[in-house]
């Protein structure tokens, strides 16, 4: 009973806020949708796979609409049809009579280009197109990150991650990121996983462990990558980091 009880609270609580709050907030805890009309066109969504839309080609006075409680960016970008969600601007919409093409087009990785991002202390970074990239190892790279991340909702999972001690602040630690980026710049893979050297090898990143202050209990923890991987990119990373490098020609002269 306390159970029904503490649930019809929470519904009424709810409702009390959207009424008081308004469209924002509902617009928020819903679901934007997979199809919408606007000038007599329909659009779909979806058709950039698991691409990250590059929110930098939204400027602040991009026209909007609003459709079934929702905001949307009417975007004009030539050659493309397209509708942004506001509330969730990595929704993007194209006209439906375009979709497949626009669907085939951001399939092919012969649209795409193929980077890896190097970050150091003191805010140095740089960032390097690969030539000829391995496309294969770059995909066995993203899906072995992905089922081997860090998931805060199952922080005790077993990855095979490794714990060690905290980088030296007083050594030089690196952060590397691979990914790619469309050739006409409008999506990105994702780039939140983090690759660092450990013990001479390029290991993925788990997460690091501050304890809360305690530094004698504090540590940086990594999962290993595949054999058939990790000597590939930690080629590509060596190359960056090297003495003859320009990233380390630029920290020189900083």
């Amino acid at each position: 009973m306390n159970r029904i009880i503490k649930s019809v609270m929470a519904g009424m609580l709810s409702l009390t806020l959207l009424v008081v709050c308004g469209c924002p907030l509902l617009e928020s805890l819903m679901e934007p949708p997979e199809t919408l009309s606007h000038d007599g066109k329909t659009y779909k969504t979806g058709f950039y796979g698991d691409l990250y839309f590059n929110e930098e080609n939204i400027s602040s006075d991009t026209p909007t609409f609003d459709y079934k409680n929702f905001s949307f960016y009417d975007l004009d970008f030539p050659g493309h049809d397209w509708i942004a969600c506001r509330s969730v601007i990595s929704k993007i919409y194209t006209a439906e009579s375009t979709f497949e093409s626009e669907r085939a087009f951001y399939a092919s990785n012969e649209n795409f280009d193929f980077y890896c991002t190097i970050s150091g202390r003191e805010n140095s970074e740089q960032t390097v197109k690969i030539s000829n990239p391995d496309v294969e190892k770059f995909s066995q790279l993203w899906t072995f990150a992905s089922s081997h991340e860090y998931d805060p909702f199952h922080a005790g999972a077993d990855k095979g991650q490794q714990k060690h001690a905290m980088p030296d602040p007083a050594s030089e630690h690196y952060e590397a990121r691979f990914y790619k980026v469309s050739k006409d710049g409008f999506f990105t893979s994702y780039k939140g996983n983090l690759f660092v050297m450990q013990d001479g090898k390029l290991q993925l990143l788990y997460y690091y462990d501050y304890a809360n202050g305690n530094s004698s209990q504090s540590g940086m923890y990594t999962v290993e990558l595949p054999a058939a991987l990790e000597p590939y990119f930690r080629g590509i990373y060596n190359q960056i980091v090297s003495p003859a490098s320009a990233f380390q020609r630029d920290k020189i002269k900083k």
